[in-house]
């Protein structure tokens, strides 16, 4: 979970096998200093290199930031199936295939937030 305007990691301990040595340092990270692989622009040379396909780092950066904003603002989800990113779980940067959702939690009533609530 990414909480608050800074997406700050909040996590449990089935999420430490994707965070690999990122784990502990990760939990309270922004998701743009923890994810900055994902988060900074493609064309910065240790990412680029990895890359084989041509894409506006802009397109990316925004991308991933406009995910989060649509999730805020409207409570709507969005899900990716077999997402190629590179990842720097390790002390390399690897290729992954994630599928994955953000969902935004702010139009949710309080009452049906917390898991396993009941009235």
């Amino acid at each position: 979970m990414y909480w608050g305007d800074d997406l700050i990691a909040i996590y449990n301990e089935a999420y430490i096998m994707l965070a690999g040595q990122k784990h502990p340092r990760l939990m309270g990270m922004s998701y743009s200093v923890a994810w900055v692989e994902i988060w900074v622009s493609l064309c910065h040379p240790c990412v680029e290199q990895f890359y084989t396909r041509v894409i506006s780092a802009d397109k990316i950066q925004d991308e991933v930031k406009d995910v989060f904003a649509n999730a805020k603002l409207t409570g709507e989800a969005t899900m990716k199936d077999d997402d190629g990113l590179f990842l720097k779980r390790s002390n390399y940067l690897e290729e992954t295939y994630f599928s994955w959702s953000i969902v935004g939690a702010s139009n949710i009533p309080f009452r049906h937030r917390a898991v396993g609530h009941s009235e």
